[in-house]
């Protein structure tokens, strides 16, 4: 996965469900690595996106779906350039 989307996608959930990174990152990474995934700086191994994304209360496969759409439309996007 890109990690410039990776990193949209979770900003978007986390900012959606109004959750504070502090509450997502607690005992799983620090707070200024999540912040550079968020920037597409960093990754997150899959452990570590997992237990982020049952924190926010969202499947891994709802995450994809979501990862999948954003590539789809910047596809489109890129295609009618």
């Amino acid at each position: 996965m890109n990690d410039a989307i990776v990193g949209k996608i979770l900003k978007q959930i986390r900012k959606g469900k109004k959750l504070t990174v502090r509450y997502l990152t607690e005992d799983i990474i620090t707070p200024q690595h999540y912040y550079k995934v968020e920037k597409g700086e960093a990754y997150l191994s899959s452990n570590f996106l997992l237990q982020i994304l049952n924190r926010m209360n969202v499947s891994y496969k709802e995450f994809s779906i979501l990862i999948n759409s954003e590539i789809e439309r910047k596809k489109k996007y890129l295609m009618e350039i």
